[in-house]
């Protein structure tokens, strides 16, 4: 392999954790106490340009998904390697539908109602349910059910840099508007009205 080569992959490894883990991190921490400025912030970055560099991966005929080492390379495989690979395109380019219509768009959205001088929303509430669909990563992504807003809303909170929320505890959720993203959480003590 040519240096030039390697540096070219090095960058194309190092480009996704960047923009997935250090920068939102680095945003969200810069912001000190005004944390959801920082949020929103990594928030629209990451979807900004996550989502076609999900798409361009998926796209791109020069993407390999099944590597020359994999077992799926040996020759009596030969006939069903190209449909897995075009179904493991098609789960890609389904789960960034997905990411764009549950997350960027509405996103988006609130990034223009602020931007409009709507201020955002204050939630409280005691949480019901936390979930998270990355076991190992939960400060990546948690989901939020609250027990005081009448309705079963679910909240998502990306990038909690505190330790997990926890379940019966009351908490002071910044809502950006016309959307379902928290920006910032607060536990508190009592329920205030």
């Amino acid at each position: 392999m040519k240096k030039k080569e390697k540096i070219i992959n090095i960058t194309r490894t190092c480009t996704i954790p960047f923009i997935l883990f250090v920068f939102p991190i680095v945003c969200i921490t810069a912001a000190g106490e005004n944390e959801w400025i920082g949020r929103l912030i990594a928030l629209t970055v990451v979807f900004t340009f996550g989502i076609p560099m999900l798409f361009w991966w998926a796209l791109n005929p020069k993407s390999n998904f099944i590597t020359k080492r994999a077992k799926l390379n040996q020759p009596k495989f030969k006939k069903i390697k190209p449909y897995i690979d075009l179904l493991m395109r098609l789960v890609i380019i389904a789960f960034g539908i997905c990411l764009l219509w549950g997350t960027a768009i509405p996103l988006a959205i609130g990034v223009g109602s602020l931007m409009c001088d709507e201020r955002p929303v204050v939630v409280r509430g005691c949480t019901t349910s936390i979930t998270t669909p990355f076991p190992l990563l939960e400060f990546l992504s948690q989901e939020i059910v609250l027990e005081n807003t009448g309705d079963k809303t679910t909240y998502r909170f990306w990038y909690s840099l505190r330790p997990r929320l926890k379940h019966n505890r009351n908490y002071e959720f910044l809502i950006l508007p016309r959307s379902r993203l928290v920006l910032e959480a607060k536990e508190l003590k009592e329920m205030r009205k």
